[in-house]
């Protein structure tokens, strides 16, 4: 599990990559040559040390380095809640008091011309080092310093309570690393349309929440109806480093990569929060090395 452009043709961690290419590793040749050796192995019977090979070899950003495992999930990963509270605090508590913030969806905010999305067109993925400037026009949610390193291992779950001024829209949330000097890293998102809200039984690989997109299950908001939306980011494998800080950012678009939804209109979210039917993020935790 790599953190490296489709094809591995460079490097993706916002660790390591600024604003220019930075080589994959393994490069494109070393994944070649591990190719040839598993399928001299099972294809062809040559013994070779391909058996010796980990289940997992995954990177982990943040340490940038490859760790390995015998299973995915990580053994011994709990569930950590964190809850948005008011002042743009994302805390370990529910607050006591609910309350909520207003967002009027800025449409010009987005993840850049080199993204996640662009690297399926063999883009290289650049320029998520800084999201200061992109943060201000978000609605964000930011811990305070760590006492000690927190490893995500997983793919994170966002449970929003929320309600819109119109029947549509994007919702985008996402996960950022802040350093002690405020730089804010990109680490992982997740998103979903609004009519695409409801949770279907079924599901892919036992993923959940599971969202079928299907036409039968799409439903419009009411306005000023406050439902839960449910967002299952990207898996990653992050170290968010003691003395750093865990930032949340929810958006209404990504002008880089997606349509504008609606297509008219300027949607504002109402993001509940505290008390008993407020939002809260689930994060994968694995047990410190």
């Amino acid at each position: 599990i790599m953190a490296t452009s489709h094809g591995a043709g460079s490097a993706a961690s916002p660790f390591t990559v600024s604003d220019k290419p930075v080589p994959a590793k393994p490069s494109q040749e070393e994944l070649a040559q591990m190719r040839l050796q598993f399928f001299d192995r099972y294809l062809k019977g040559v013994p070779n040390e391909v058996d010796r090979w980990p289940a997992i070899r995954y990177y982990t950003l943040g340490t940038e380095e490859y760790r390995e495992s015998s299973r995915w999930p990580l053994e011994g990963t709990t569930v950590r809640r964190l809850y948005p509270d008011a002042g743009g605090v994302l805390g370990s508590r529910v607050a006591t008091r609910a309350g909520s913030d207003r967002y009027a969806v800025d449409f010009g905010v987005n993840t850049g011309p080199n993204n996640r999305w662009a690297t399926q067109m063999g883009r290289p993925v650049l320029k998520l080092h800084d999201r200061a400037a992109m943060d201000a026009r978000m609605l964000t949610y930011t811990t305070a310093p760590l006492a000690q390193d927190m490893h995500i291992a997983g793919s994170s779950t966002m449970h929003l309570m929320v309600s819109s001024t119109h029947e549509d829209g994007a919702l985008l949330v996402y996960l950022e690393d802040v350093d002690p000097s405020g730089q804010s890293r990109y680490l992982t998102e997740g998103g979903l349309r609004l009519i695409h809200r409801k949770v279907s039984r079924d599901t892919v690989f036992g993923e959940s929440p599971f969202h079928s997109y299907n036409r039968g299950d799409a439903a419009p908001m009411r306005p000023g109806r406050v439902e839960k939306v449910s967002i299952r980011l990207q898996p990653i494998s992050a170290v968010v480093k003691a003395g750093h800080r865990l930032r949340l950012a929810v958006a209404g678009a990504d002008s880089t990569a997606l349509e504008r939804v609606p297509a008219t209109g300027t949607p504002t979210l109402t993001i509940q929060r505290g008390g008993r039917g407020g939002s809260v993020l689930e994060l994968p935790i694995a047990p410190r090395r």
